[in-house]
């Protein structure tokens, strides 16, 4: 069901059909502030060698993207718009951010803050990085997969005045 389709969307939530928890796709635009953040910095990570992307995949797991496989790092990395981008607290890689696409467009595959970092500006200030590393190579329009249960994800791209692009529903539910 098209998310602009207000009749098609009254009719299924009418005969009892749930919409609760969704993945929504939404476009990002330039947040209104990116918070400064002392002792942080953000750097490109290095993904030369094996090593460094099976590091790479072995943080993106750990963060519960389970999907992101060698394989699917080596995929992204040969997509015409690649990024990688770590934040450092210090001297310690404390997240990370990869993005991919092609042409004009690309989507965030997965963005990781740990946890004793979070609700300090980290993620914010890492995603705009990756936004503007990605827009020195052409892209103008970067989109990211959000689940509507997660309060970190949503205020996280709430940050940057999200447009709701695509919503899916993950476990529908018919009431009988």
């Amino acid at each position: 069901v098209d998310v602009q389709d207000e009749r098609q969307l009254a009719f299924y939530e009418h005969n009892g059909f749930k919409m609760d928890y969704t993945e929504d796709l939404v476009r990002l635009n330039d947040p209104d502030e990116v918070p400064q953040l002392f002792n942080c910095s953000c750097i490109t990570l290095p993904l030369n060698t094996v090593q460094e992307q099976m590091d790479l995949v072995s943080r993106m797991r750990g963060a519960g993207f389970s999907y992101f496989d060698h394989g699917f790092l080596l995929q992204q990395m040969n997509r015409q718009n690649f990024a990688a981008l770590g934040i450092l607290y210090g001297s310690n890689l404390v997240g990370a951010c990869v993005a991919a696409g092609q042409y004009t467009s690309a989507e965030v595959m997965g963005l990781y803050i740990v946890p004793e970092f979070q609700r300090k500006g980290l993620g914010t200030r890492l995603l705009q990085q990756t936004k503007q590393a990605l827009a020195s190579t052409g892209v103008t329009d970067l989109t990211m997969r959000v689940m509507s249960d997660s309060e970190p994800q949503v205020r996280l791209v709430q940050r940057f005045r999200a447009e709701l692009v695509e919503h899916t529903s993950v476990f529908p539910s018919m009431q009988i």
